[in-house]
């Protein structure tokens, strides 16, 4: 209710702006409400005049009275009317001294109140914000874990500590966390695939994987198969739109098996005897190279290794 402001409200103080828009403007800075509906400007609206009628009754308006009305939250819509009962009675005083904006019209409208002794920084031009202390537990239960939490965490699994903060620093920390426990990856060979294999992909020119592929691969990824083929499986299903058990059928059919494998070795290991002989168990690591160079992505290292291995132990009996 605003005794005797009949017709104040809508008084025309700027071409195309009243005085029921300067309140307007208030509402929306303090209560951050789209404006006010006041009487001077009902019937309208969808308000007809036997609701405005109604209105009046009910705050007991005389025939100078006029009325304010305010639609929203109740927190907004509580800013809000002190707001425009604040400017109503600054209204007495004169025009008041406060900061406004430039309208492409050449108006102005109200921004925010003037510096003062009261206003040291901008930033109190902003209402204060009630927080309670329930908001505060939730928002707190839900902030991520500090680096140093989440790198003790990755050592849990087994990641060694220089493992574990280059995997917090890095961008697959979140892929890491989705596919460990549903991947048949131990944690170690999976944060070196993120942090080793994927870098050494894009640098050989290979494309990027989103993270809702590399979490679809890594997660499904068979046990069975060489840890070498991820990459092949992620290609596979990322460019040529196979369904995953498509892609693991494909890569069962590419896998060398064992016995090709120690067929390979024995060759290797005929081949190079003298060296074998020379060098003895050493010469396994120039003969893995040769035998990776065949066989990588399409055979598991540890088995290439230990079959190699075996094959030259064998012949240095």
């Amino acid at each position: 209710k605003a005794p005797g402001f009949k017709g104040l409200l809508g008084m025309e103080l700027q071409p195309g702006r009243r005085f029921g828009t300067e309140l307007a403007d208030y509402a929306r800075v303090w209560g951050g409400l789209q404006g006010i509906i006041h009487t001077d400007e009902l019937p309208g609206y969808g308000i007809s005049r036997e609701e405005v009628l109604e209105v009046s009754e009910l705050l007991g308006l005389s025939d100078n009275d006029a009325a304010v009305i305010i639609v929203g939250e109740h927190g907004r819509v509580e800013a809000a009317l002190k707001a425009v009962y604040s400017r109503m009675l600054k209204a007495f005083e004169g025009v008041p001294s406060e900061t406004r904006r430039a309208l492409e019209d050449g108006n102005t409208d109200y921004l925010r109140p003037l510096p003062g002794s009261a206003r040291m920084y901008p930033e109190t031009d902003v209402p204060p914000i009630p927080v309670s202390r329930e908001r505060l537990e939730r928002i707190r239960s839900m902030l991520p874990k500090r680096p140093r939490e989440k790198v003790r965490e990755l050592e849990a699994t087994g990641l060694s500590s220089h493992m574990a903060q280059q995997l917090v620093r890095s961008h697959y920390l979140f892929v890491f966390e989705k596919s460990l426990g549903a991947s048949s990856l131990p944690p170690v060979a999976l944060a070196s695939f993120l942090l080793n294999t994927l870098p050494y992909i894009r640098r050989e020119g290979g494309r990027e994987f989103s993270d809702e592929e590399l979490i679809t691969v890594l997660r499904t990824f068979p046990g069975d198969l060489p840890r070498e083929m991820i990459q092949e499986a992620l290609t596979l299903f990322a460019d040529r739109h196979m369904s995953l058990k498509e892609v693991y059928e494909e890569l069962r059919r590419r896998r060398v098996g064992e016995e090709d494998l120690r067929a390979e070795a024995k060759r290797l290991v005929d081949e190079n005897i003298s060296y074998v002989k020379e060098k003895g168990v050493d010469s396994v690591k120039l003969l893995m190279g040769r035998m990776m160079e065949k066989y990588r992505g399409v055979a598991d290292g540890s088995t290439v290794y230990r079959i190699l291995m075996e094959e030259v132990k064998r012949r240095l009996e």
